[in-house]
Formats: C-alpha cells, sequence, structure tokens
C-alpha cells in the first residue's frame, strides 16, 4: 500500500511537471506512465533509482534496455503488452529491490530470465497469461520476499522450485489451474508466513493423497484447498476428505516395451480396434462384418487385437528359442481399415503367438507371475514360457493392482 501510495504521489508530482518527469532532466525517480512508449526510454539519467513505465505498449524487453540504469532499486513495468523477456534482461540490475510485470502478457518463465537479481524482495506477476514455469526460474532471486503469481493459468509447479528462496514470506498462487501438490510442497508451504492458494481446480485423487496425509489443520493454507473433482467430492475440503476416498481410475498412462521386435502397432492399438481381414482358410474374416469384433478359430492367431484394444502390452522373450518360434507364425494379414497404421506391417513381419485357454480368455498363472512393480497405476503384462510343453506357446497374464484383480 505505501508503495502504490508513494507511486501516485509522484503520479501527481508528473502532472505538475510532465516534461521534466520522464526526460533527461528528471531527478533520481522517473515517471514515464500513459506516454504511449513502445520500449523504454534511454535518454534517462543514469543515476535514476526508480523508474515507473506503467500503462504504454511496450511488448518486448532486452539486456540492453537497463543496461545504463544500474542503480535502478525500483522498476514498474505493469499495464504494457509484454510478451517476451530476453534471457538476463535484468542481468545488470543488481540492486533492483522491486519488480513490477503484471497484467502483462507474459505466457512463460525460462530459467534465465532473473539472472542477476540476487538482491530482489518483490517479484510482481500477477494477471498474465503463465503456464509454464521452467525448472530454475528462482534459482537467482534467492532474497526474494514477496512472490505474487495470481491469475494465471499455472497448472504445474515443480516440488522444488522455491527450495532456494528461504526468505519467502508472501506466496500468491490463486486463481490459477493447479490441480495436485506433492508431499514435498507440504513443508515448503509451511515455512512461508503467508500463503494464498485457493481458487484452484484441485483433483483429490490418489495424487493427493500423500499431501493430505500431512495435513493437520495446523496452516491457514491447508483450509484454502476446495475440490473441483471427483464428482463425488466436490465442493469438499481436502483436509475433510476420508484418505480412503483419494482413489484414481485406472488409465494407461505409460508402456513400455523391452523387445526390439515389438513395433510402435501396440501403442496405436490402444485407439481403437483394428479391421483385420485373414486370408487363409484357417482363420475367420469375421471382422469385415463387425469392425468392432474379431473372432479367432485358430490359436496361432498372433495379431492380438481384441486384447490391444485395452492398452499396448510389455511383451518379454526369454532366450531366442522364443523369438524364433514366435516369427514362425502365420504371416498372412490384410489390413483394410484406413486407421490401420504402417507400424502395424512390422508386427505381421514377427508375430506374437497367443493361446487363449478358455472362454474369458484369462489364464490363472498366479503361482508363476511375479508381480511387476509399479503395477497399481497402469496395466504391466511378461510373457510367460510353458515349461511343460514341447512346443514353446507364449500366455499372457495381466498383472493389475491387487485390489482392482479380486473384482
Amino acid at each position: 500500500m505505501a508503495t502504490r501510495m508513494l507511486v501516485l504521489l509522484l503520479i501527481i508530482l508528473r502532472e505538475a511537471g510532465p516534461t521534466a518527469a520522464c526526460s533527461s532532466s528528471c531527478s533520481s525517480d522517473c515517471i514515464c506512465i500513459n506516454r504511449n512508449l513502445s520500449s523504454v526510454p534511454q535518454d534517462l539519467p543514469t543515476t535514476i533509482t526508480w523508474l515507473v513505465l506503467d500503462h504504454n505498449a511496450i511488448t518486448n524487453l532486452s539486456q540492453s534496455d537497463f543496461a545504463r540504469y544500474r542503480s535502478l532499486r525500483n522498476l514498474h513495468l505493469s499495464f504494457n503488452q509484454i510478451c517476451m523477456i530476453h534471457n538476463e534482461t535484468f542481468h545488470d540490475l543488481t540492486s533492483l529491490r522491486e519488480l513490477w510485470l503484471d497484467n502483462n502478457k507474459l505466457t512463460s518463465l525460462s530459467a534465465d530470465i532473473l539472472v542477476g537479481l540476487g538482491n530482489l524482495q518483490r517479484l510482481e506477476l500477477g494477471r498474465n497469461d503463465i503456464h509454464n514455469i521452467e525448472t530454475g526460474s528462482f534459482n537467482d532471486i534467492t532474497n526474494l520476499r514477496i512472490l505474487d503469481l495470481q491469475y494465471n493459468n499455472i497448472s504445474t509447479i515443480t516440488a522444488d522450485a522455491f527450495v532456494n528462496i528461504s526468505e519467502l514470506s508472501v506466496l500468491e498462487l490463486d486463481y490459477n489451474q493447479l490441480e495436485t501438490l506433492p508431499l514435498m510442497a507440504y513443508d515448503i508451504l509451511a515455512s512461508i508466513s503467508t500463503v494464498n492458494i485457493s481458487n484452484n481446480p484441485w483433483q483429490c485423487g490418489c495424487r493427493m493423497g500423500p499431501f493430505k496425509q500431512r495435513m493437520n489443520r495446523s496452516y491457514p493454507f491447508e483450509n484454502q484447498i476446495i475440490c473441483a473433482g471427483p464428482a463425488n467430492l466436490t465442493g469438499q475440503y481436502l483436509q475433510d476428505v476420508n484418505p480412503k476416498d483419494l482413489i484414481c481410475e485406472e488409465t494407461t498412462t505409460s508402456h513400455k516395451y523391452v523387445n526390439s521386435h515389438v513395433t510402435a502397432a501396440a501403442k496405436n492399438a490402444a485407439a481403437g480396434p483394428r479391421v483385420i481381414v485373414y486370408d487363409n482358410e484357417e482363420e475367420v474374416a469375421s471382422a469385415k462384418e463387425n469392425p468392432q469384433f474379431h473372432k479367432y478359430v485358430n490359436s496361432h492367431v498372433t495379431a492380438a487385437a481384441k486384447n490391444a484394444a485395452a492398452g499396448p502390452r510389455v511383451i518379454m522373450y526369454d532366450n531366442e528359442e522364443e523369438i524364433a518360434y514366435a516369427r514362425e507364425g502365420p504371416q498372412s494379414h490384410r489390413y483394410v481399415n484406413s486407421r490401420v497404421t504402417a507400424a502395424a506391417k512390422d508386427v505381421t513381419a514377427v508375430p506374437q503367438i497367443i493361446v487363449y485357454e478358455n472362454d474369458d480368455e484369462r489364464v490363472d498363472n498366479q503361482s508363476r507371475t511375479a508381480a511387476v512393480p509399479g503395477a497399481n497405476s497402469r496395466n504391466n503384462y511378461e510373457s510367460l514360457r510353458n515349461p511343460s510343453s514341447k512346443q514353446q506357446q507364449h500366455t499372457y497374464t495381466p498383472l493389475l493392482h491387487h485390489g482392482l484383480q479380486q473384482q
């Protein structure tokens, strides 16, 4: 408030002497408001300590803009059209204490924008369109006390973004697009005396579980997290939600391919079933009649289109014999659906042999299958050899989260 009052006073003085307020004859404080400036004026005294350039038409900032004003302690650039700040723009402003960049058109913060501002104590970045903050963006402003990022489009901030700002006492992150907070964020927020993280679309799912476990109703920010989803928790305070209700629907978010013969067709398969027509007499071309259903009568059918709809598999071959055997399967697949990509052709060159042993097409190999670590958030599949068979067949067993496997 005191800062704004001082700015207002300087504006009044400007009205009394408009020429002197923003010219080579201005004193240590230069007020250049509403002058339709498209760049930082270069004819001001080099000894100025206060420069106000609010309400102009500046769009870009570079290091040369402030190289001559090394004594600046306060720099105001609010209400411009700034969309680009080049790296090390403020490198020479080692005495700067306050930097106002609110109400502009910034969309991101690169790691080198704030280099040189080791004495900065206040940074105003509110009401821009910032959605990306690179790792290390705040590493150089170690003496910062006030950081305003409200009214932006920030959806993610790395947990260690504020680790180096040990003096931070005010953090404004309200009205952004934050959905989750990592466990590490709790202690960082707890160390800041004033935190505002309200009015974000918090998703109270499993990813908020660790953070929820740390909550003990000791800090005001805990009362600012209101769930925007899932639907059954909308409107509830996270601190009041039962940890058992913080669940996530299972989704296939990442696929690991460990065999060089598994091609990109597995990844494309997640987009939906393919229409597959088989030319030999042992296979049924039922896909023509119903593109959403594939009937297999040959136990050596290799294109697992039916299972592919559930998501790509992780296929591992134990030895060269298995790889050689997989190559002996049918190779007479013709693809007639335009959605089938070139990757499918690679699969036909090296088919994977799948044996379905019952109507449910599921094989109970739990006694011979080790659970894959981290399987609680995706499907993991591991090929198994049948030691009792001379013909080395491959069966695939879904290794799901234990809780889901019992359903």
